[in-house]
């Protein structure tokens, strides 16, 4: 037991400790300003305000305090908390907390195959898979969401496999308990960033429907509903779908209540006008996304791509509507545009980020030899999830993430969070491939 729990903490160190030598590498070539991104601000603005004691909020541009709406309360929230304990090092404080979280994920995903799926070899190629994904390094050297949503999310997916694992075993308030956790990580997951929502919601309407018709079947006459659902695993996705929507339901009603704006963040009609139907048009007429989104401004009256005014959130709700109807009008171009972005998500490489380190010529080299790279790891963490079921409604989450992620701005970035799911598959199924391997090789030295 001492051997294994030493076992572990040196993974964990070795995980922490490439992260921890990427975060001073960004720092000697690109120094502080190379943790900060274009959307990062927006994060710090919030935060600052929350420890200001003036609540989630913005300035509207006119000295007046209005609700904050386009970003969630997760990141803030985070950010806030390292300007507390850490002070003026909060920056670093951090950026640490992320390269933690991250190497935590590694460490789960070597346990999750270790212990979950009785892989052990798969185990290590996921962990080495992963602790050395350069889209996951990358990510947390950036004051971004990326780490946090990432590992909240997979932390929240773990504890809900963890909960199915304890009902088979009959604990069953342990299994409420770990539901409830799950529950919660999903929930926070998704008001750290708002694109967990949908997937969440699709997944676990696809896990009750294919658990009752399981159930169903297996109903015995004359028993209560209730003490039926009790013996059953369904109650534990009900459980956690019930926590998660309590959660964001919460978060949805105080925007309701505070904007009129029933959403979980306002960057929804921002992103289906913008970043969905404009593209759409702009392919049409010839003309680049950036020169039809100020054709949209000029067309329906808004101040920025981004207004927040109360003005703007109630324009934004009919903008919503006229986006998918320029979207369903235009329904086969919309996914020409969408499987771009699915193809830059799935198989991008960063190109951008590395060439301030390398030069434009080499990272474009190299960017090319990792799409090809990434085209390789997803067809064998796709026979991965083909020989072991219990990596399917892990897939079924990285495929309602990419469909909904996917469209005009859609890039390798929008890939971190996929990458625990991408690991474990890929470990599974190179783990069968080396199987296999091995036995042909045994077969032709036998004969």
């Amino acid at each position: 037991m001492i051997k294994k729990q030493k076992k572990y903490i040196y993974l964990f160190l070795a995980a922490l400790f490439i992260r921890l030598i990427w975060i001073l590498v960004v720092f000697n070539h690109l120094g502080a300003d190379g943790f900060i991104e274009a959307d990062t601000k927006s994060y710090i603005r919030p935060a600052i305000r929350l420890l200001a004691g003036e609540g989630f909020s913005q300035s509207s541009g006119e000295g007046l305090v209005i609700p904050e709406l386009m970003r969630t309360p997760g990141y803030p929230l985070i950010i806030a908390f390292s300007m507390l304990i850490a002070k003026a090092g909060w920056l670093w404080f951090l950026l640490v907390l992320q390269a933690v979280l991250d190497s935590i994920v590694s460490l789960c995903i070597y346990l999750f195959l270790y212990n979950r799926v009785n892989q052990k070899s798969a185990a290590l190629i996921g962990f080495l898979y992963y602790s050395f994904s350069f889209t996951s390094i990358f990510a947390i050297a950036a004051v971004l969401t990326e780490s946090f949503f990432t590992a909240i999310l997979f932390f929240g997916v773990v504890f809900l496999y963890n909960a199915y694992k304890i009902n088979e075993k009959d604990r069953k308030k342990r299994s409420v308990i770990t539901a409830i956790l799950s529950g919660i990580f999903f929930g926070f997951a998704t008001l750290i960033r708002p694109v967990g929502l949908y997937p969440l919601l699709i997944l676990f309407i696809l896990l009750i429907t294919v658990q009752l018709i399981q159930k169903l079947k297996n109903i015995k006459i004359g028993k209560s509903y209730i003490s039926w659902l009790k013996e059953t695993s369904l109650y534990v996705t009900l459980i956690t779908f019930f926590v998660f929507g309590i959660i964001t339901g919460s978060w949805i009603v105080r925007n309701e209540i505070v904007a009129d704006y029933p959403s979980i963040s306002s960057i929804d009609y921002v992103n289906l006008m913008f970043y969905r139907a404009a593209p759409v048009e702009a392919y049409k007429r010839g003309l680049s996304s950036m020169e039809m989104n100020e054709i949209y401004k000029e067309r329906y009256g808004l101040k920025s791509m981004n207004d927040q005014s109360m003005a703007g959130l109630q324009r934004g709700k009919e903008l919503s509507k006229e986006a998918v109807s320029i979207i369903l009008d235009n329904f086969r171009v919309y996914l020409r545009i969408a499987f771009g972005g699915a193809l830059r998500l799935m198989f991008g490489a960063h190109q951008t980020y590395m060439s301030f380190f390398i030069g434009e010529g080499l990272s474009l080299v190299l960017s090319r030899l990792m799409n090809f790279g990434m085209v390789l790891i997803w067809i064998i963490a796709l026979r991965g999830v083909i020989t072991e079921s219990e990596l399917w409604p892990m897939a079924a989450l990285t495929f309602f993430i990419i469909v909904i992620s996917s469209g005009w701005e859609a890039y390798s970035r929008f890939r971190v969070p996929l990458e625990p799911y991408i690991a474990i598959s890929f470990g599974i199924g190179l783990q069968n491939i080396l199987g296999l391997i091995k036995k042909q090789i045994k077969k032709i030295r036998s004969v």
